[in-house]
């Protein structure tokens, strides 16, 4: 029954682990003219607060000039359980105006995501738009930027160009803009970001009063963001000068994103076609630990029913010589043997793999347990989830029921919150024997007085009332079985 109650409650606990969900989608909405919109921006390097421009992250006052806006709260971009990606669409307006006495200007505005959280980058001026080193085209910290570009430098097309950088100051993505990106007016932007597809799309717009369609972008490009950041990143805003100055500001700004978590499918019977062995994947790990559950369950009714047999067939005996020796002969038997029959005949070629538990749990014990891992899942899996799968498996079989994690210790060493436990390198033995011993001593003695007190009674009442026939009749072997028994 124990056993039965381990294998429900790890059922449940699967169940609750795959509806588990995490803080999936963050929103915003913030205009940089209103102060009360200031609490969740820090600003970095020579940002300022302006009455007119909201966030003036350079002025035009000022060469090899940086500054930076970043969000406060961290954005969660991919699920490090699921590996599901985040959607996401922001809008920004914002203003480049270069100096009037200048007859050039630059360098540009970007927005940008790099892990959280993102301090300000020394020796960052000029061209790498206080996103990247100066110095090195490559960056040493992942980021993924969308850069509006006023000033042309070696690896630039021009000096008005909209492009997408990917942990590199050369864009991975460029689109020349047909005008000026530093005339002092409005603009408009929106970045969106489609999980599924991977697309990446920029829309920039210089009218009044735009209404985002969606459609017709300036820029576009298919990225998977998990290549190229961690899980929680930073979003904000970065301007530079170099030689030359430029006046960029941010106005407002608006976010959102949604984290819709995988749910995991059932286990479904293997079958050739790719598609379906795909989505089975995830469904084979759960069943490979719940029928484990079930294996023991099963193990543990055939011992019962072993025991009842045994038991039964002890009771029935015509002699009392072998109903005497019975407990004894067990004992032997038990002793001899190591434990009674297995309740499942080994069988295939590798007769370890027949009982799940003690296979797995010898793997465990040799540091080698993911090659329990299902064959047609391909090595296309986690590593560090599935040995933890595994190991919360074996945990929550443990033959002591004492030792066996509650619901919430499992829960929280599947979402890796804790370490997991240091379990024994062989798999312990369940003591039946102790239950087996007990049965046999209560028998043994049930049996003993029942006889004395049977043959006590016999010896007072046989010399009055008893003839010599009687008296020989009570020590015959046959009736002194039957009285026994």
């Amino acid at each position: 029954m124990v056993v039965r109650r381990s294998s429900s409650m790890l059922s449940a606990l699967f169940c609750l682990w795959i509806v588990v969900p995490l803080a999936t989608s963050l929103s915003f909405n913030l205009s940089f003219l209103d102060p009360a919109s200031r609490s969740g921006i820090e600003l970095q390097g020579n940002a300022t607060w302006n009455s007119t421009d909201g966030i003036q992250l350079t002025n035009d006052t000022i060469i090899y000039n940086v500054g930076r806006a970043v969000y406060r709260e961290p954005l969660l971009l991919w699920d490090p359980r699921t590996k599901a990606m985040a959607d996401f669409t922001t809008h920004f307006s914002f203003i480049i105006r270069h100096s009037s006495n200048a007859s050039l200007s630059g360098d540009g505005l970007a927005f940008f995501m790099a892990p959280y959280p993102s301090p300000l980058l020394l020796d960052s001026s000029g061209g790498p738009l206080g996103i990247f080193k100066r110095g090195s085209l490559n960056s040493t910290v992942p980021t993924v930027a969308v850069e509006f570009d006023t000033y042309q430098n070696e690896w630039d097309p021009d000096d008005h160009h909209v492009g997408i950088d990917a942990n590199s100051i050369v864009s991975q993505k460029v689109a020349s803009w047909n005008g000026s990106l530093k005339t002092g007016r409005l603009a408009n932007a929106w970045v969106t970001y489609d999980a599924i597809t991977r697309n990446l799309s920029i829309f920039l717009t210089y009218a009044d009063n735009p209404v985002f369609a969606g459609t017709d972008s300036v820029l576009h490009t298919i990225i998977d963001l998990r290549d190229h950041l961690p899980a929680n990143v930073t979003v904000g805003f970065s301007a530079a000068t170099g030689q030359v100055t430029e006046t960029h500001a941010v106005l407002s700004w608006s976010f959102s994103s949604s984290l819709q978590p995988k749910s995991i499918p059932p286990p479904t019977a293997p079958t050739a076609s790719d598609a379906a062995k795909s989505k089975s994947k995830t469904g084979l790990i759960v069943g490979l630990v719940i029928g484990a559950g079930a294996l023991m369950a099963m193990a543990g009714l055939l011992l019962f029913v072993l025991w009842r047999r045994r038991k039964s067939r002890g009771r029935n005996s015509a002699d009392r010589e072998e109903d005497m020796n019975f407990d004894q002969t067990t004992d032997d038997d038990f002793m001899g043997n190591r434990g009674p029959k297995r309740p499942v005949e080994l069988m295939e070629k590798d007769p370890r793999k027949e009982l799940l538990v003690e296979w797995v749990w010898e793997l465990y014990g040799r540091r080698t347990i993911l090659e329990a891992a299902d064959a047609r899942l391909n090595g296309d899996f986690d590593e560090t989830q599935m040995e933890c799968l595994m190991v919360v498996g074996l945990w929550c079989a443990h033959p002591d029921s004492n030792l066996r994690p509650s619901i919430r210790q499992a829960i929280n060493a599947l979402n890796l919150e804790t370490p997991l436990p240091e379990l024994p390198p062989k798999m312990p033995v369940p003591m039946y024997c102790t239950l087996w011993s007990d049965v046999s001593q209560s028998l043994h003695a049930s049996s003993l007085a029942t006889t004395t007190s049977i043959t006590a009674k016999s010896a007072q009442t046989g010399s009055s009332s008893m003839s010599p026939s009687s008296s020989h009749l009570l020590k015959s072997p046959k009736t002194e079985a039957v009285i026994s028994t």
